[in-house]
């Protein structure tokens, strides 16, 4: 009677296991191309896109990494290599520090 019930037990388990599979492997059906409705323009309801809080830094680069910039620059002069600074957006725009959502807008 014992090994019965486990054997149950193991089905519904094994069941449980085998649909939880398959809706996660699910694809989700294709919808109709020839849907009719309105659409909806969400494009401003999150960022107010006309007043954006970046802003230009003033210098990109700091006095001292100017000096090693111009230093490469010299050493390299008249072989195939130039020096070129490498750069990301945060070095070349910033958040404006009474921005609201500051930390939104640096991520």
């Amino acid at each position: 009677m014992l090994q019965a019930v486990f054997v149950l037990i193991m089905i519904i388990i094994g069941k449980l296991i085998y649909d939880s599979y398959l809706e996660q492997t699910r694809r989700p059906k294709k919808e109709k191309k020839n849907k009719k409705g309105d659409v909806i323009d969400i494009s401003e309801a999150w960022v107010p896109l006309d007043n954006l809080p970046f802003r230009k830094r003033d210098s990109i680069l700091s006095a001292r990494e100017i000096g090693l910039y111009n230093l490469f620059s010299h050493l390299l002069k008249g072989s195939p290599y130039i020096a070129i600074p490498k750069l990301s957006m945060s070095e070349i725009f910033m958040v404006a520090p009474d921005a609201e959502k500051r930390q939104e807008y640096q991520n």
